[in-house]
């Protein structure tokens, strides 16, 4: 984005492609130096630094980047498929969009109870963690759903169970 547009943002993390949840290294780009220090501001005022750990694991993670990368590949087409195949168990209480990349969708609710009420629900009531979707600018009825993590079957598995 900050390629194409004047005002456009792009960024990128070391968290979702080397499946590193936690580890807070990544980077911003922007042609506007005016909204990119008001970034910085912003950013000084919530940790004036990084964490020493997460850069230490951030530059083993960009060492070892291809067999990282190798493995959390397969690691989201399994997890993808295991969606894919459980599709007629999710409808029709969840409506599912393919993201076109990533390992991270957001599916929304067909009834009328809210994802906000739903994760809340499904968090109370087996211990899985979704975030509604309202919480990334969605509509209320969409959540995230997360795919890239070791234990994601596990947790599907929890999610299909809990909706029969």
């Amino acid at each position: 984005a900050a390629s194409e547009y004047e005002r456009g943002i792009s960024l990128g993390v070391i968290s979702k492609p080397f499946g590193l949840g936690g580890v807070r290294v990544g980077w911003i780009a922007c042609r506007d130096s005016e909204l990119l220090q008001r970034m910085l501001q912003i950013k000084l005022f919530l940790s004036v630094c990084n964490g020493r750990a997460d850069e230490l694991l951030a530059g083993i993670a960009l060492h070892h980047r291809e067999e990282l990368l190798r493995v959390q590949r397969r690691r989201i087409a399994a997890n993808l498929a295991l969606i894919r195949d459980n599709l007629d168990r999710l409808r029709p209480r969840i409506r599912w969009y393919q993201p076109k990349a990533g390992c991270i969708a957001y599916p929304s609710l067909a009834g009328q109870i809210s994802a906000m009420e739903f994760a809340g629900r499904l968090l109370n009531e087996t211990g899985v963690n979704i975030v509604p979707g309202s919480c990334f600018l969605q509509a209320p009825s969409h959540f995230r759903l997360g795919f890239g993590r070791a234990d994601f079957p596990q947790a599907f598995q929890l999610l299909l169970d809990w909706l029969e």
